[in-house]
């Protein structure tokens, strides 16, 4: 179920860790439930700020609230564009910290193949 939370729409500058995702949902649902327009974040691994600046995307059949994440990480400084479905807020998830699915490209395109 939580690997459905996230939608990244727009990376640049740097690859998100599993700590970075979980702090950007994290972020991204107070600023939702809070309707807040920013928030600082901070881990071991990225700090920066999350600003929501939509309202509602829509997305491959779903769709949520967007945000911008600008954070510096030991790798340098990246930007995220992203979004959160609307039923992850609508349910009140209570989302401390998760471990994602990694996605693959090399077997994903092989799949296609098949």
């Amino acid at each position: 179920m939580f690997s459905r939370l996230i939608s990244c729409l727009m990376l640049n500058g740097v690859s998100l860790d599993n700590e970075m995702r979980n702090a950007l949902v994290v972020a991204a649902l107070s600023l939702a439930r809070d309707n807040k327009k920013s928030i600082r974040i901070k881990a071991n691994s990225c700090e920066g700020v999350v600003r929501k600046f939509r309202d509602f995307i829509p997305f491959m059949g779903q769709g949520g609230p967007g945000f911008y994440a600008e954070i510096e990480t030991n790798r340098g400084m990246g930007k995220v564009s992203f979004l959160i479905p609307e039923w992850a807020i609508q349910e009140g998830i209570d989302f401390d910290e998760h471990e994602w699915i990694e996605f693959d490209p090399s077997k994903e395109a092989r799949a296609q193949w098949n």
